[in-house]
């Protein structure tokens, strides 16, 4: 390289370096970084200020209209703090006296600085001024500023947090331990504390926080998750309050007849005392026995039943959610805080083994009516919610395996105390008394309620008979080795569902005929039979005792369980594309009645005419004559077809002709391509959401630089709306999956 050469490198490298360096600015912290240096100014500390840019040697500012959470947090990253950490302040820190350099900046957060994201080209602002001039808080390792106000001593107090320069106070929706924890370590004390609920008054002002939900590592309370700030439907009164003193306080169980059960009470500060029943529940009860070394989820509140303790009261208003390992750790009033007297003393029973239980006055020991033992005495157990999964645990308990099902009340009714109601298990429980039921004694039943429970195995072979095709017959159960009929006493659609899932049709196929198909011979197996709709067989279901009943085949039930689905047409109509909605049943056509029919129910239907997703609009109603076969038809939008919707039993309405149903399917004339619209959660919506377009099969999307509203119109009128309805509204409703289908769309509006 020559000596003009070297010369010449020597100027560009000055050049550039001159124009990469930033000055350091006297007010605040500052950042090269890529062609821009930053800063903050005018804030108490170099955590906050109005944030500058550092463009060819001059300060400027940023303006603060549309300016978001999201982009202080590239802006603070940009400055060097921790990534998400970044909070708009406004123009707290007043207007600065450069240019405004930034408007409308728009960050996804994945920037590295400011530059990085969506702006206008430098200096183009709109008419912001000085006077928007944004700024910024940067939390560092120590989060949003906390602090406790009104308590005594220190540790303990209203818990306030500063947000956007302003002291604002925590709303106690869903505030537990976890929360309090994390608020307390932020101020220092550890991971300790409590909630202490509205203890220490209230105040005026902001809200900032509401339905926190902490999960316990995080090292602000800011960081947990909670509703938008500000946002919230809570009144001063709410106002949280926490103490951050450790509260692990030893725990007991007196007066009870044995160690399960008892009064609970705490020793603190030297003393045993008692908890107030204001509020307690049995998910507090299951909270206190974890606490005592019992298993999770074994606990039951029994009001007073021990009788009133001495001393203190410790704890009043306990609120727990169930996660907690102590009962200390759920919501309370602060410690001693309370209005109660000793005759409000909590007793609790926590479970230790099982309880027993036993089947009584049944033909065999397989079955009869279940009693379970509590506090020593037997009683019975109502039918309310009672299924087969609460009878396999029964079964199991007595050692039969996870089999049975319920009789209902088939051996009679029992005397004493009705133990449990409303009993509702998962399955995997060991003992009915793990499951979840109402307290126990407490129901609104009758011993005409007394559940009986079959231990019997669940598996029989059913078939349609009688039929005009394989869709639909009498149904008949074999059993004991022959074949027998069901009773149609509180038979309908739910049972038919699930009698045709159990011939090998799809979930929610099936609809009761009553029994058109006449009568059966032999045995009639089931009566009383109901259903839930989960269950893969009838006799899962809840039923009378096999062979039990007083019917006779007049009433043998007979079904329909629809394959491929309804056959559907559009009459009167315009075009053959529009028109009245009528549906193929029992050999018939016949109309839909209006009630309740929206878009969503003429998009299912114009699918399975063949015109595509998402196409069809309901608009209005035509007279039809015979038969009104629907009403209130409710349609998800998955299904496909009408029939297959929520709706009322066939042939049942309220409604006359002038209600029938019409729907446009689509006005377009030539080929038609299949388009629809999709939500954010990816199903179909009605009348805003992401456009997407078959080819062949396969749906896709529609790329969005050169749409515009006219094109939007075309959609939306091959979508079976009016003409010129639709606009444009970029990507709001997300990213679809699949190819992109067509692109560079221009219409001209009569398309």
């Amino acid at each position: 390289m020559g000596a003009l050469g070297f010369v010449a490198c020597c100027f560009a490298l000055l050049t550039f370096y001159a124009a990469h360096t930033v000055p350091e600015g006297k007010d605040g912290v500052v950042t090269p970084l890529r062609d821009y240096g930053v800063r903050l100014v005018d804030g108490p500390d170099n955590t906050q200020g109005r944030f500058e840019v550092n463009v060819g040697n001059e300060w400027g500012t940023v303006c603060d209209v549309g300016f978001e959470d999201v982009d202080a947090q590239v802006a603070c990253l940009s400055l060097g703090f921790d990534q998400n950490q970044g909070t708009v302040l406004g123009n707290t820190f007043g207007p600065g006296t450069g240019p405004v350099l930034f408007g409308d900046v728009a960050c996804d957060g994945t920037e590295v600085t400011i530059d990085d994201c969506d702006h206008p080209p430098l200096g183009t602002v709109g008419n912001c001024t000085n006077a928007n001039d944004v700024s910024i808080s940067c939390v560092g390792a120590g989060g949003y500023p906390t602090r406790l106000v009104g308590g005594s001593p220190e540790h303990e107090g209203r818990l306030e947090i500063q947000y956007r320069g302003q002291w604002g106070t925590v709303c106690d929706d869903l505030f537990r331990a976890p929360d309090a924890q994390v608020a307390c370590f932020s101020l220092g004390y550890g991971h300790q504390g409590y909630a202490m609920m509205n203890s220490f008054g209230q105040v005026t002002g902001a809200i900032q926080l509401d339905d926190v939900e902490c999960v316990g590592d995080e090292t602000n309370i800011g960081y947990c998750i909670h509703a938008p700030w500000g946002i919230n439907n809570c009144a001063h009164t709410e106002d949280v309050a926490i103490s951050c003193s450790s509260l692990d306080v030893a725990v007991r169980l007196a007066g009870g007849a044995t160690a399960n059960e008892g009064r609970l009470e705490l020793f603190l500060n030297g003393d045993w005392g008692t908890v107030c029943d204001s509020g307690f529940r049995d998910i507090e009860a299951q909270v206190a026995c974890n606490n005592l070394g019992f298993d999770a989820g074994q606990g039951t509140f029994l009001g007073n039943q021990f009788g009133p303790g001495t001393g203190s009261i410790y704890l009043d208003s306990v609120v727990c959610e169930g996660t907690e390992e102590l009962i200390t750790d759920c919501q309370h009033a602060p410690i001693g805080d309370t209005n109660c007297t000793h005759a409000n003393d909590v007793s609790i029973s926590c479970v230790g083994e099982s309880y027993d239980v036993r089947l009584v006055g049944g033909s065999t020991e397989l079955e009869g009516r279940l009693e379970v033992f509590y506090r020593g005495e037997w009683g019975t157990v109502c039918d309310d919610l009672f299924d087969i999964n609460d009878a396999r645990v029964v079964c199991n308990t007595l050692g039969y395996g996870f089999v049975g099902y319920s009789l209902a009340n088939e051996y009679g009714p029992g005397t004493g105390t009705i133990w449990l109601d409303e009993v509702d298990c998962v399955g995997d429980e060991p003992n009915i008394g793990s499951c979840a039921h109402n307290p126990w004694g407490i129901h609104n039943c009758l011993h005409g309620e007394d559940v009986s429970v079959s231990c019997a195995p669940a598996d029989v072979a059913v078939r349609l008979i009688g039929g005009p095709n394989d869709n639909e017959g009498r149904i008949e159960a074999y059993f004991g080795g022959e074949w027998g009929t069901v009773c149609d006493t509180g038979f309908g659609a739910t049972e038919a569902a699930v009698a045709c899932f159990s011939l090998g049709f799809d979930q929610g196929q099936g609809t009761f005929v009553g029994n058109l198909y006449g009568p059966g011979s032999g045995l009639i197996f089931f009566d009383n039979v109901a259903c839930d709709g989960s269950e893969y067989s009838l006799n899962e279901c809840q039923h009378s005792a096999l062979g039990e009943n007083s019917c006779t085949h007049d009433t043998d039930v007979s079904i329909s369980c629809v394959g491929t689905g309804y056959p559907l047409r559009l009459v009167d109509g315009v075009f053959p594309s529009d028109g009245r909605l009528e549906i193929f049943y029992r050999n018939e056509w016949g109309t839909i009645c209006s009630d309740l029919f929206t878009d969503a129910d003429a998009q299912v239907a114009c699918s399975a005419l063949g015109y595509g997703t998402g196409i069809g609009q309901f608009s209005g109603t035509q007279a039809g004559t015979g038969q009104i076969w629907l009403d209130q038809v409710q349609c998800m939008g998955y299904e496909s077809n009408i029939g297959q919707c929520a709706h009322d039993a066939w042939g049942i309405n309220d409604c006359t002709h002038a209600q029938d149903v019409t729907i446009k399917c689509s006005t377009s004339t030539g080929t038609m391509y299949p388009v629809r619209l999709v939500g954010n959660d990816g199903l179909p919506a009605q009348s805003s959401g992401r456009l997407e377009y078959s080819i062949a099969g396969n749906w896709g999307t529609v790329c969005d630089p050169t749409f515009s509203d006219v094109d939007a119109q075309v959609a939306c009128y091959s979508l079976g709306f009016n003409q010129f309805e639709g606009t444009f509204i970029g990507q709001t409703h997300g990213s679809g999956t699949g190819n992109t289908l067509l692109d560079n769309v221009r219409c001209t509006g009569s398309e």
